[in-house]
């Protein structure tokens, strides 16, 4: 609780599976991600088969399920698949995530297969179009995706209107 993320990592290469990760947090908290990423120039990220929970109340914001951080120069990969992201949300503020992609992922971010409900906004895209998300069910978020995506995004099902642009979403 409070400003940090139970899960934070700078490694250049790393492999988060198959974890349970319940982050709480009230008061005016903010940036307490469950899982922050932030590797080097060339890193590689995978995040798989998790099982990701948000309870959060009063003024918290940007606090986030999966946080791919804004790195200021290189570039870096990551591949988030399989994961189930619950709850990142509340009434009282707008900057709660379920998975977050900020700029500085150039080598690509590929969001595939991942089950996101109950958040504020499901998927937010800082980076644009390097990333490519193919078969995610975001529902009953108050807003599903933002953002930009690769023109080969494509199968990703919202309950809103929003989309990542390809012909099947």
């Amino acid at each position: 609780t409070g400003d940090a993320a139970p899960i934070t990592s700078y490694t250049d290469f790393i492999r988060i599976e198959g974890l349970q990760v319940l982050n709480t947090d009230s008061g005016t908290a903010s940036f307490n991600h469950s899982l922050s990423l932030e590797p080097g120039d060339g890193g590689e990220v995978r995040v798989s088969d998790n099982i990701l929970r948000g309870i959060f109340s009063d003024s918290v914001n940007n606090n986030t399920g999966i946080h791919l951080h804004w790195a200021g120069s290189g570039s870096r990969s990551a591949r988030i698949y399989n994961n189930i992201i619950y709850d990142f949300g509340n009434s009282a503020t707008s900057t709660i995530y379920g998975i977050w992609v900020r700029a500085g992922w150039g080598n690509g971010v590929q969001i595939f297969n991942n089950t996101i409900v109950g958040s504020y906004e499901g998927i937010n895209n800082d980076l644009g179009t390097a990333v490519l998300a193919k078969n995610n069910l975001v529902d009953s978020n108050t807003i599903g995706i933002t953002g930009s995506y690769n023109s080969s995004s494509d199968y990703n099902a919202s309950s809103d209107t929003s989309s990542t642009g390809g012909g099947n979403d």
